[in-house]
């Protein structure tokens, strides 16, 4: 029997005239490989989409640091050029924290302070009453972030022997205690800088007779700092700062809070301004959400710009975080363009749409829709259309599938807004509850006013709140956003973060929370 074609992939003879015949009869184009090595390359193609369901995650702390993509954005941070980081949840703040954190060079070293569950009473009683607001909390910030230096500079083999060993006595037994602790015991009155001597070459003298206050263990410490740091990189990550951030009972707790973040960003540009000119390199990095942010007032704030990292994802960078993650979980980084990687995964069809599906779209747009632009929508979406491939002894991600996910995705859209927005809107979930009487895709802004007094005279929605005011946070958030008159145009904060919202509008739903809102 003669074959007719050679495999490209293991070069051997196969298809004979009659299976040339049969594919001829049926209009199908002619395969380039073996059996074997078709069957194999399922089993390949197979594995990827196993990798991304079981290794992908939206917390960048439970991945790969493989999975990194490594934006100018990252670049500029590890380079010393900025030190503020904005950006929502879920656009990466955590990914690049982490990235800060674990890979860095080894003439690097850094320190993530996280304050996940911190007791933030602990450092509102620890102002410096030296200063009025918001500036009273630098001094506690700068004591941090020195105490974390020196506790750095103990694994460093530049520094002077003696030095390490001084600082041994005072930071080395810190490895397992938590944040909340360590700033108890720093600023303890038990907590002895008089063991550093008068030897460690600082220019205040230490009067061993006298107990010194935190706040003038700061200036020890920046003195021995100056004096014996080497030429190495010290990064001091400071994450995870909306902990206290809340539906505050009063405006004098919110004004504290407020005031504890305006003096951290203080106190990092002070600390920065102060090495700099002595070419050191201290790093100290604040990540913050955008609407914290938002909130800080300060005369010196929009200097702060120059500083900034905002994390606003385009299109274009979106891809290319995809073409990243794609090409790692398929093993070959060669693949690095877009449309390669996501032929990968993805069938050629595209999606159809409307109410006789007669419209159709491309698979990353009609995905794109559905997200607000974020890296975890897509790494979410993606996860679950893999697990259905592998349910489906699929091949590759079909318009089936995306469709079947988009009713999953839209649910833990709304409950990761949820999670978000809780904070500030403890109502958040009897608010998705009234968008889902209303029922609409489109509404006016007196609508949405309308159903809310009404539900709120019958007490199923209780906050002091005003209905205006609501509306302001939904947008804030991209639950919403306005539609102007030019109806094919749709305004979202998420696409533009300068954009305020609109009341002389109608009002746009996000179409991401269309399935879980059971807006139709």
């Amino acid at each position: 029997m003669t074959n007719l074609n050679i495999c490209v992939d293991c070069g051997e003879d196969f298809f004979t005239e009659g299976e040339k015949l049969f594919y001829e009869q049926k209009k199908l184009k002619l395969p380039s490989k073996c059996s074997k090595c078709r069957e194999k390359s399922k089993k390949n193609k197979r594995a990827i989409f196993e990798e991304i369901s079981t290794k992908w995650n939206i917390e960048a702390k439970q991945e790969e640091t493989s999975y990194f993509y490594n934006t100018t954005e990252a670049k500029e941070l590890t380079d010393g050029n900025k030190y503020f980081v904005v950006g929502r949840k879920g656009t990466g703040k955590t990914a690049i924290a982490e990235y800060l954190s674990n890979s860095l060079h080894k003439s690097s070293y850094s320190e993530k302070l996280s304050f996940k569950n911190f007791p933030f009473n602990v450092l509102y009683a620890l102002p410096n009453t030296k200063y009025t607001a918001p500036n009273q909390y630098i001094t506690i910030w700068k004591y941090l972030i020195y105490s974390n230096i020196c506790k750095m500079m103990i694994n460093n083999d530049a520094i002077d022997p003696n030095i390490v060993s001084q600082l041994k006595k005072l930071y080395n037994t810190d490895t397992t205690k938590s944040l909340a602790r360590l700033v108890e015991n720093w600023t303890a009155t038990g907590f002895n800088l008089n063991i550093l001597g008068n030897g460690v070459g600082v220019q205040r003298k230490i009067n061993e007779s006298i107990e010194m206050s935190w706040i003038d263990k700061c200036d020890i410490l920046e003195d021995l700092i100056r004096e014996h740091l080497d030429l190495s990189a010290y990064y001091i990550i400071i994450d995870e700062l909306d902990e206290d951030y809340r539906e505050f009972e009063t405006d004098e707790i919110k004004q504290t809070y407020l005031q504890l973040l305006t003096s951290l960003f203080k106190a990092v540009q002070d600390v920065r301004a102060i090495f700099k000119d002595e070419h050191h390199n201290i790093f100290p990095i604040i990540f913050l959400r955008t609407d914290i942010y938002a909130l800080l007032k300060d005369s010196d704030k929009n200097k702060w710009s120059s500083f900034k990292v905002n994390l606003d994802w385009s299109l274009s960078n979106i891809k290319n975080m995809l073409a990243h993650r794609i090409s790692i979980a398929y093993g070959d980084t060669s693949k690095l363009t877009f449309e390669n990687t996501w032929a990968v995964l993805f069938s050629s069809d595209k999606v159809s749409m409307g109410n006789r599906q007669t419209k159709q779209m491309d698979t990353f747009e009609y995905i794109t829709r559905s997200t607000q632009l974020r890296p975890r929508d897509y790494i979410q979406y993606l996860i679950e259309c893999s697990k259905e491939v592998i349910d489906r002894n699929e091949n590759k991600i079909t318009p089936e599938i995306i469709k079947y996910v988009d009713d999953k995705f839209s649910d833990y859209l709304r409950d990761e807004i949820t999670d978000e927005v809780h904070s500030v809107l403890p109502e958040i979930i009897e608010i998705f509850d009234l968008l889902s009487q209303l029922r609409k895709q489109t509404f006016s802004p007196s609508d949405f006013i309308k159903i809310f007094n009404e539900e709120h005279s019958n007490g199923n929605i209780v906050t002091k709140l005003k209905p205006e005011n609501i509306l302001k946070l939904l947008f804030e958030f991209s639950i919403i956003g306005n539609q102007p008159h030019k109806q094919s145009k749709t305004i979202f904060k998420y696409q533009n973060i300068g954009a305020r919202f609109n009341f002389r509008e109608n009002i746009m739903i996000h179409r991401g929370l269309y399935k879980a809102l059971q807006i139709f």
